[in-house]
């Protein structure tokens, strides 16, 4: 065997790796017993840290040699030895669950205990894999699998698509959500890779909804004062892509009539146009806060097949706010060229108190506790290697909401190294956010 202390890190983890996944057998594929195939038990074989270890795995996946599938904890594989013992060509490296990896591999399903009941793999043979669009979603195998799962029926069906309606409150992630299933079309192939996502917020003009209506749906010459010329709308430029409608519980009965002829039949009518008729292939995905019953004609509703709701931040898991938390300081220390060193009661902090806004304000409240932090940074030290963030930097909105709240979590932090710590460091510049997860969760 070559020498150890020749092969660089990268290259001492591809090939215990390798070493690992020549001993697969059916059997073990079967049983799921790969605990030693996670970043930890590689790491722990190699004496590297697992921040370290899961940083060149997830560079080897990128690079086509190592498989990885998703799931708590993520187990990787060599790909070209797990070809030769398994005698299956592995088409994919990333999976989104060890049940999809195990159907591709065609292993049959172990016999059932004697006298116990085991649950079977719920629908893992009709699901598509995850690809790149949700991937990168917080809770993709999680509270939001339900909600991907309808986006992805909602894209693939024949012969164009579904049109669908995402409701969840404030700073949900609804306009991301809307544009991953526009990637994921795109990514699939059944929109061109130059189709437009289009979006029209339409609260913009709600208080004036001729105008709101001209700019959708564009106007004729002469068809009011100061039309001067034929001009396209905002469903034109859509033509052949996705149109998202943000808000829409602000278009108008009239405007929500007028959609039913382009959803239905494919054509539509600028503003003063009476009888030619324009044809537009477009994909609709509309959003809104609001109760549908209530803000949207039960006529619209009808034609509107899919329905999706993103749920809000309290109803999602415990596992997914500590993800978001580090999701977002990881994006601030990218962004600012800094790593955090991060204390843990900041930590425990901001996945505890009571957000009203959901998402978007956990990562506008990382944002002012970061630019607090950068600013003592850049008045006392600007030399230093980190940016020190500590209780003092929260802003005044995380004070408050802690105030709504009695639980502590320590026994639910204590499943994670970086409680470990006093502090945390949160290094954009050292491997990715999916290495910085593998970091924090104990597996």
């Amino acid at each position: 065997m070559e020498n150890n202390n020749k092969l660089s890190r990268r290259e001492r983890v591809y090939q215990q790796l390798s070493e690992l996944t020549q001993q697969i057998t059916l059997k073990r594929i079967n049983s799921a017993d790969f605990r030693e195939y996670d970043a930890a038990g590689i790491g722990k074989c190699l004496n590297i840290t697992m921040n370290n270890t899961c940083m060149e795995l997830n560079a080897l996946v990128k690079d086509g040699l190592v498989v990885k599938i998703l799931g708590r904890p993520v187990y990787f594989f060599a790909k070209e030895d797990l070809e030769k013992v398994t005698g299956v060509n592995v088409s994919q490296c990333i999976w989104e669950n060890y049940a999809q990896f195990k159907e591709a591999l065609n292993a049959p399903e172990p016999p059932y205990a004697e006298g116990k009941y085991q649950r079977p793999e719920a629908d893992s043979r009709r699901q598509p894999l995850l690809g790149k669009s949700f991937a990168g979603f917080v809770g993709a195998d999680q509270s939001l699998k339900k909600c991907i799962d309808q986006a992805k029926s909602a894209i693939l069906y024949p012969p164009n698509g579904l049109h669908t309606l995402i409701t969840g409150e404030t700073g949900t992630g609804k306009s991301h959500f809307a544009e991953a299933m526009y990637d994921f079309a795109v990514e699939t192939g059944l929109l061109d890779s130059g189709a437009k996502f289009v979006i029209y917020n339409c609260a913009s003009y709600s208080e004036n909804p001729q105008l709101l209506l001209s700019q959708l749906f564009g106007y004729k010459k002469g068809a009011f004062t100061g039309a001067d010329k034929d001009t396209p709308g905002i469903i034109d430029q859509a033509d052949g892509g996705v149109l998202f409608l943000d808000e829409a519980h602000r278009l108008s009965p009239e405007g929500q009539e007028k959609m039913f002829l382009l959803i239905d039949k494919g054509i539509f009518q600028r503003l003063g146009e009476t009888r030619d008729y324009r044809r537009a292939k477009i994909r609709i995905i509309a959003a809104t806060t609001e109760d549908p019953q209530n803000a949207l004609l039960s006529t619209f509703l009808r034609r509107i097949a899919v329905a999706i709701n993103i749920p809000p931040l309290e109803k999602r898991s415990f596992d997914e706010r500590i993800q978001f938390v580090f999701r977002f300081l990881w994006e601030e220390s990218e962004n600012i060229g800094k790593p955090f060193c991060v204390d843990l009661e900041v930590i425990k902090a901001l996945t505890l108190y009571k957000c009203q806004g959901n998402i978007g304000q956990i990562r506008g409240d990382i944002r002012c506790l970061c630019a607090s932090a950068y600013l003592d940074y850049y008045c006392q030290d600007p030399k230093a290697e980190q940016v020190v963030i500590e209780l003092t930097h929260l802003p005044d909105s995380v004070e408050r909401g802690l105030c709504e709240v009695s639980f502590s979590g320590n026994a639910l932090f204590r499943r994670y190294v970086f409680y470990q710590n006093p502090f945390t460091i949160v290094d954009a510049a050292k491997g990715d956010y999916e290495s910085l997860v593998c970091q924090i969760a104990d597996v």
